[in-house]
Protein backbone atom coordinates (compact mmCIF):
# COMPACT_ATOMS: atom_id res chain seq x y z
CA UNK A 1 0.00 0.00 0.00
CA UNK A 2 2.77 2.57 0.53
CA UNK A 3 4.32 2.26 -3.15
CA UNK A 4 0.91 1.42 -5.48
CA UNK A 5 2.65 2.65 -8.79
CA UNK A 6 5.12 0.31 -7.99
CA UNK A 7 3.20 -2.63 -7.40
CA UNK A 8 0.09 -1.94 -10.07
CA UNK A 9 -0.34 -4.86 -12.29
CA UNK A 10 2.35 -6.81 -10.46
CA UNK A 11 1.59 -10.12 -8.42
CA UNK A 12 1.46 -9.62 -4.63
CA UNK A 13 1.10 -11.77 -1.12
CA UNK A 14 -0.83 -10.49 1.19
CA UNK A 15 -1.41 -12.01 4.57
CA UNK A 16 -3.92 -10.32 7.09
CA UNK A 17 -7.38 -10.88 8.48
CA UNK A 18 -9.52 -11.28 5.75
CA UNK A 19 -13.27 -10.05 6.52
CA UNK A 20 -16.21 -9.95 4.49
CA UNK A 21 -18.50 -6.71 4.93
CA UNK A 22 -22.26 -6.53 5.45
CA UNK A 23 -22.77 -5.05 1.60
CA UNK A 24 -20.41 -7.89 0.25
CA UNK A 25 -17.06 -6.10 0.01
CA UNK A 26 -14.26 -8.24 1.21
CA UNK A 27 -11.20 -6.30 3.20
CA UNK A 28 -7.76 -7.60 4.29
CA UNK A 29 -6.41 -5.72 7.02
CA UNK A 30 -3.05 -5.67 9.09
CA UNK A 31 -4.78 -4.04 12.14
CA UNK A 32 -3.25 -0.65 10.86
CA UNK A 33 -4.19 -0.70 7.26
CA UNK A 34 -7.15 -2.15 5.03
CA UNK A 35 -7.34 -2.85 1.44
CA UNK A 36 -10.14 -3.83 -0.81
CA UNK A 37 -9.89 -7.64 -2.59
CA UNK A 38 -11.67 -8.03 -5.34
CA UNK A 39 -12.97 -11.91 -5.00
CA UNK A 40 -15.16 -13.98 -7.59
CA UNK A 41 -16.60 -16.16 -4.90
CA UNK A 42 -16.57 -16.35 -1.37
CA UNK A 43 -13.39 -15.79 1.11
CA UNK A 44 -13.68 -17.50 4.79
CA UNK A 45 -13.20 -14.89 6.99
CA UNK A 46 -10.03 -14.60 9.16
CA UNK A 47 -5.96 -15.14 9.11
CA UNK A 48 -5.35 -15.76 5.51
CA UNK A 49 -2.92 -15.27 3.10
CA UNK A 50 -4.03 -14.10 -0.58
CA UNK A 51 -2.18 -14.14 -4.12
CA UNK A 52 -3.14 -12.02 -6.53
CA UNK A 53 -2.60 -9.33 -8.80
CA UNK A 54 -2.47 -5.70 -7.26
CA UNK A 55 -4.41 -2.72 -9.45
CA UNK A 56 -3.66 0.86 -8.43
CA UNK A 57 -7.32 1.77 -9.75
CA UNK A 58 -6.19 5.47 -10.48
CA UNK A 59 -3.70 4.00 -13.31
CA UNK A 60 -6.34 1.98 -15.15
CA UNK A 61 -8.52 3.29 -17.61
CA UNK A 62 -12.21 2.69 -17.90
CA UNK A 63 -12.26 0.95 -20.78
CA UNK A 64 -9.36 -1.55 -19.21
CA UNK A 65 -10.76 -4.97 -20.30
CA UNK A 66 -10.43 -6.17 -16.53
CA UNK A 67 -13.07 -4.00 -15.58
CA UNK A 68 -15.62 -5.40 -17.76
CA UNK A 69 -16.25 -8.27 -15.45
CA UNK A 70 -16.41 -5.89 -12.83
CA UNK A 71 -19.53 -4.03 -11.43
CA UNK A 72 -17.47 -0.98 -10.85
CA UNK A 73 -20.92 0.61 -8.49
CA UNK A 74 -21.09 -2.47 -6.29
CA UNK A 75 -17.55 -2.99 -6.05
CA UNK A 76 -16.03 0.51 -5.66
CA UNK A 77 -18.63 2.78 -5.20
CA UNK A 78 -18.05 4.20 -8.63
CA UNK A 79 -20.58 5.12 -11.34
CA UNK A 80 -19.53 3.26 -14.50
CA UNK A 81 -18.62 5.90 -17.38
CA UNK A 82 -18.18 8.50 -15.25
CA UNK A 83 -14.97 9.90 -14.03
CA UNK A 84 -12.48 8.76 -11.21
CA UNK A 85 -9.79 10.04 -10.30
CA UNK A 86 -9.65 7.23 -7.66
CA UNK A 87 -7.75 8.86 -4.14
CA UNK A 88 -10.75 8.22 -2.14
CA UNK A 89 -11.44 4.82 -3.54
CA UNK A 90 -8.61 2.89 -2.60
Amino acid sequence: MTYPAFHHGRQVVVIGDVATQPNGQIHVSNGVASMRVVFDGSAPDGNDEIRGEFWDLARINQDDPRLTRIDLQKTFGLEPGGPYGLAGAR
